[in-house]
C-alpha cells in the first residue's frame, strides 16, 4: 500500500484458483486498496493466454477487470433464482459472511440489495440473517499484530466522507455546514487538514502510527460508488447527520437533569432545562427551514 492504491489480481480460471481468490478476501478488505479481478478463459493462464493472443489482448483484460466483491458475487451464487431452496440458503449465508466483513456500510448495503436480487430472496430477510457477532476487518499494525478495525459508523457519516475524499468542492461547501465533532474522533482529520491545507489531500490525511485512520482513508480514498446526485445525497445526509447529533444531546441532558435532580441542585436543573428548550427551539427552527 506505500507504493500503490489499486491491485489486480489474476487467478487461474480452474475452482482450485477460485477458491484461492476466496481465501484472501480477508487480507483484500484489510489492505483499503481498491482490489479488482480479472477473468481468463478456461484452460488458459497469464503466461498462455498472452502466448495465445497477445500483449494487446491481455491488457484490453486488465482493462475489464471486475471490482472484487463482485467476482465475489459472480462465484457465490452461480445459479441464482433457478438454484433449489437448500442452495439458496447455503449461497445466502456464504454470500452474506463476505458482505459483513465490508468496512463500509455504503457496500454492504449495496452488496445486500444485489445479493437478494441474485437469489431472488427477500432483503429484509437477508439483513436479519446477516451475522450480528461478524469480526471486523483485520487490519495489519507495525508490530506484526492484527487490530479490528474500528466499530462501523453511521452510513450517513460514510458517505460524506465518501464524497468530501472524492470532489474537493462538496468538502469546501461542507465545511460551512457541518461540525468536526458531528464526525466520530478520528476523522476529525479531515477538518482539521481542511483547515491547515485549505484543500483535501488523501495523502496529508494520513497520520504516522495510526494505522486505524489510515486504512480507514484509503479505504474511502479507492472506493468506487457512484452517486445519482452527490448533492442530494450530501443534503439528506447533513441532515441526518444533525438529527442524530441532536438526538445525543437531548438524551445527554435528559441524563444530566435526572442527575442533578437526585442531588437536590435546583439551579442546576433549572440551568439542564433551559438548554434543553433552546435544544428543542434550535430542532423545530430546522424542522421549518428557519436553520440550516
Amino acid at each position: 500500500r506505500r507504493f500503490a492504491d489499486k491491485l489486480v489480481l489474476i487467478f487461474d480460471p480452474d475452482p482450485a484458483g477460485v477458491r484461492a481468490s476466496l481465501r484472501g478476501f480477508d487480507l483484500f478488505v484489510a489492505s483499503g486498496m481498491k482490489v479488482n479481478v480479472v477473468s481468463l478463459p478456461d484452460n488458459d493462464d497469464p503466461d498462455t493466454f498472452l502466448q495465445k493472443r497477445g500483449q494487446e489482448a491481455f491488457a484490453a483484460r486488465l482493462r475489464e477487470s471486475a471490482k472484487f466483491m463482485d467476482f465475489v458475487l459472480t462465484q457465490v451464487i452461480k445459479d441464482g433464482p433457478a438454484a433449489s431452496i437448500d442452495e439458496k440458503v447455503e449461497k445466502a449465508g456464504e454470500m452474506l459472511s463476505f458482505i459483513a466483513k465490508l468496512p463500509s456500510g455504503i457496500e454492504r448495503d449495496h452488496y445486500l440489495k444485489r445479493t437478494a436480487e441474485a437469489l431472488d430472496l427477500d432483503e429484509a430477510i437477508l439483513r436479519q440473517e446477516m451475522p450480528k457477532q461478524a469480526r471486523g476487518p483485520q487490519v495489519a499494525t507495525r508490530g506484526g499484530a492484527s487490530a479490528p478495525v474500528t466499530a462501523r459508523r453511521p452510513k450517513a457519516e460514510e458517505i460524506l466522507i465518501h464524497l468530501m475524499l472524492k470532489d474537493e468542492a462538496i468538502a469546501c461547501r461542507l465545511r460551512d455546514r457541518i461540525r468536526p465533532e458531528d464526525f466520530t474522533d478520528q476523522l476529525k482529520q479531515i477538518f482539521r487538514v481542511m483547515d491547515e491545507f485549505g484543500g483535501l489531500d488523501s495523502r496529508a490525511l494520513l497520520v504516522e502510527g495510526d494505522e486505524e485512520l489510515n486504512s480507514l482513508i484509503s479505504h474511502y480514498s479507492v472506493l468506487e460508488l457512484a452517486y445519482d446526485d452527490p448533492e442530494k445525497h450530501c443534503n439528506d445526509c447533513v441532515d441526518s447527520m444533525k438529527l442524530q447529533n441532536h438526538a445525543k444531546r437531548m438524551k445527554a441532558l435528559i441524563g444530566a437533569v435526572k442527575q442533578a435532580e437526585a442531588r437536590g441542585d435546583t439551579a442546576e436543573v433549572a440551568r439542564l432545562l433551559d438548554e434543553q428548550n433552546e435544544l428543542s427551539k434550535q430542532r423545530t427552527r430546522r424542522m421549518t427551514g428557519g436553520e440550516s
